[in-house]
């Protein structure tokens, strides 16, 4: 499964540990596997996965001026977001570069090797120029969605554990599930295995949000949430429009 993590707001991951990770060696070794076994070597999500992985590893990565190593400062965070809309900022941190960022060796592996998953059939069925449209779709609507998904529930009178207003989330995971998604709404299979049960594929992702949620509390269930909600604008809209072609 993937996780968006929702952190301390206090949280750098500039002092990494040296040591090899048994995570990044597991995340290595199910890629590495996973590629070599595929007819189809997907150019995009191979690049996506080794972006990630530089940005984790990397001591201080700096990507448009921003130094990804700061969590605190570049995390989805609701209330800042709005906050900064407010005074006409747009915090492009924020809204694009947090899918970047991975709280933990943890994290980054279980993201990666499910995007390498989804990359790798996704990208074969759709060809590289429309996956890549698709992710930044992803990428942008699932993120503006959590945004609003948390205005929504804090102008309700929702807490902020629940709303996720006040919340740090950083990830890709977001962008997995759209992904997932998608890729179970075009795929052959009709039934997808999710803990032991299988299911129709169609509401697979749909399980794995509350399965994820269950297992995993400190993930982020707005942000997968939105996810599967870009996913399915995806399919339902975007993916018609000569743009997206």
């Amino acid at each position: 499964p993937s996780s968006t993590d929702t952190i301390p707001m206090s949280q750098r991951r500039n002092d990494r540990s040296r040591q090899v990770s048994p995570f990044l060696v597991t995340m290595a070794v199910n890629i590495f596997s996973a590629l070599k076994d595929s007819d189809y070597k997907p150019p995009v999500t191979i690049f996506l996965i080794l972006l990630n992985v530089f940005i984790h590893l990397a001591p201080y990565p700096y990507l448009l001026g921003f130094d990804l190593s700061n969590i605190r400062q570049n995390c989805i965070h609701p209330s800042v977001i709005v906050n900064g809309l407010q005074h006409g900022q747009f915090l492009i941190n924020r809204i694009i570069l947090s899918s970047l960022i991975h709280a933990d060796d943890a994290h980054l592996c279980y993201n990666m090797i499910s995007l390498c998953w989804k990359g790798i059939n996704l990208e074969k069925y759709l060809n590289s120029q429309i996956y890549l449209k698709l992710v930044v779709f992803s990428l942008v609507t699932s993120h503006t969605l959590v945004v609003l998904i948390a205005v929504v529930l804090n102008v309700l009178g929702f807490q902020g554990h629940v709303s996720g207003y006040n919340s740090c989330a950083v990830g890709f995971s977001a962008v997995i599930f759209s992904l997932k998604y998608v890729w179970n709404s075009v795929s052959p299979m009709s039934t997808t295995n999710v803990m032991g049960i299988n299911l129709p594929t169609k509401f697979a992702a749909w399980a794995e949000l509350v399965v994820i949620s269950l297992i995993t509390p400190n993930a982020s269930f707005i942000g997968h949430l939105a996810g599967i909600l870009a996913g399915v604008l995806y399919m339902k809209y975007a993916r018609h429009y000569p743009a997206m072609k």
